[in-house]
């Protein structure tokens, strides 16, 4: 006589294999528990073409398809995420589906590379030139051998080939 109450027997887990319990209270009450598998699609990037390992990312290498995000655990990137800054950690075939496990933020600093070495202190910028002893990507720290004094120094990658430090 009544609606039937449907609900995830386990709440937190609402998509992939999962159970729904469903429930009647009258005439008889009773409840069963059914096997449900749940699949959730959205538009999500995938590689246009192939890519080669350390290549930079851009508009032109992907392109956007309605995949099944059910089983993606490793995490994707849709529209609205910014890839301007990463690159492949390894090559990657035509239609691949682009995650957190098979890209990396690019390197704006390679080891061997020329630098500038920036200091902002009261107001006063200092720069010099280096050379970068460590490979880094943006945010990360990365020793820098300085080019007049040769004393190797630790800095901030603030852009491709730059390197701020601070006393």
């Amino acid at each position: 006589d009544q609606t039937l109450n449907i609900k995830f027997t386990r709440t937190q887990k609402n998509m992939g294999n999962t159970s729904l319990t469903i429930q009647c209270e009258s005439p008889v009450n009773w409840q069963i528990h059914l096997p449900a598998r749940v699949d959730i699609y959205s538009d999500i990037a995938v590689t246009r073409s192939p890519l080669i390992k350390g290549q930079t990312i851009d508009a032109q290498n992907i392109q956007y398809q309605k995949k099944k995000i059910t089983n993606l655990h490793q995490g994707y990137f849709q529209k609205t995420d910014s890839l301007d800054r990463l690159q492949a950690k390894r090559d990657l075939p035509a239609s691949s589906i682009l995650t957190t496990g098979n890209l990396a933020p690019r390197l704006l600093v390679t080891s061997g590379q020329q630098v500038t070495i920036v200091l902002n202190i009261n107001g006063l910028q200092i720069k010099s030139t280096g050379q970068a002893l460590q490979s880094a990507s943006l945010g990360q720290l990365v020793k820098v051998r300085n080019s007049q004094s040769n004393k190797i120094i630790e800095g901030t990658v603030s852009s491709e080939g730059e390197i701020n430090v601070r006393l």
